[in-house]
């Protein structure tokens, strides 16, 4: 199992499924072989567009909101509407394929 965070590790296996289907290759094998090299390719990727600096800063928003302060429940125990979208995005962005 990898270290690397989920989104990173998403983007890696997809690029390896794309890899594997041009070649004709099997995707297993081929995770099992150059897995290093996916994460490697898709950390930079990544960090080269901010993808990581932006999921970084979604959850200091989040964290901070002035309606709950990130606890995601209004006083009245109600979801908040003001960060719950936010938060709904960086849970989809940490989901491991």
């Amino acid at each position: 199992m990898s270290t690397a965070h989920p989104m990173v590790e998403k983007a890696a296996r997809a690029w390896c499924k794309r890899h594997a289907e041009a070649c004709g290759l099997d995707e297993a094998t081929l995770w099992a072989e150059r897995e290093a090299g996916f994460i490697t390719e898709a950390q930079a990727a990544l960090e080269a567009c901010g993808a990581m600096e932006l999921l970084d800063l979604a959850r200091r928003f989040a964290s901070e909101c002035g309606d709950c302060a990130g606890t995601r429940v209004l006083p009245d125990d109600e979801p908040c509407g003001e960060c719950t979208f936010i938060w709904d995005v960086i849970a989809l962005t940490e989901v491991r394929s």
